[in-house]
């Protein structure tokens, strides 16, 4: 009986060995991957980061352009409104003038 004992407890050391082993091998894996992370991916992200805060200043400048348009544009509107009134008034101030000149 002590003899079965002994090579169960044999058999269980040399399975924990082997997972000993193995996780050894994942924290050498993971080491690496932190590694890669920290010396590549890292500096892409900031470059990404970066990349994206110029991206973002383009577009408020770009808003700020169309923002700036529109203002212009309703300006050109509303001159082109006022411009569309004085003629008609002119016009009809003409033709109320030709009207009384022509009935007198």
């Amino acid at each position: 009986m002590e003899k079965q004992i002994l090579e169960l407890l044999l058999e269980m050391n040399g399975r924990l060995k082997n997972v000993e082993g193995r996780f050894d091998g994942l924290e050498r894996r993971f080491d690496s991957l932190e590694g890669i992370v920290k010396e590549e991916i890292n500096p892409r992200l900031k470059n990404v980061e970066t990349s994206l805060v110029k991206v973002e200043n383009r577009l408020v400048k770009v808003e700020d352009r169309l923002v700036n348009v529109e203002s212009k544009l309703i300006n050109v509107e509303n001159t082109v409104n006022r411009i569309e009134v004085s003629q008609t008034d002119d016009v009809l101030g003409m033709l109320k003038l030709f009207k009384k000149n022509t009935d007198s």
